[in-house]
């Protein structure tokens, strides 16, 4: 389903003569955002974040979430015998450094987020 305005014809000379404007607007809009974020944007080679290198203590990945699915193009584009696949599943890493910050408890009073 459509929905058709007044003046607003498909094809028409209306949406030709709005076409330019807009046209330049975005372009507009486009330059200036690509250039404030250039703008923004350090080198982490010249202003680095630490000062001295990171030890790690632990590192390591999950998965979290997704869904089962069975289908016969798990191994290409090509159809095969049927295989479960998972879906859907966000995959995490982590670094645990050997200096930790300890981080005031925050609970609000009478509660105890470790018992």
């Amino acid at each position: 389903m459509f929905l058709r305005l007044p003046g607003n014809t498909i094809g028409g000379d209306t949406m030709k003569a709005r076409k330019g404007p807009l046209l330049a607007l975005t372009s507009a809009l486009m330059a200036a955002t690509s250039a404030s974020s250039a703008s923004a944007w350090e080198n982490p080679l010249e202003n680095p974040y630490l000062d001295e290198p990171l030890e790690v203590c632990d590192q390591g990945s999950f998965f979290v979430g997704g869904v089962p699915k069975v289908t016969k193009y798990a191994a290409g584009p090509t159809a095969g015998d049927p295989q479960q696949i998972t879906i859907g599943q966000a995959y995490l890493q982590f670094q645990i450094p050997k200096a930790r910050r300890q981080w005031p408890d925050q609970s609000p009073p009478g509660y105890s987020r470790w018992s």
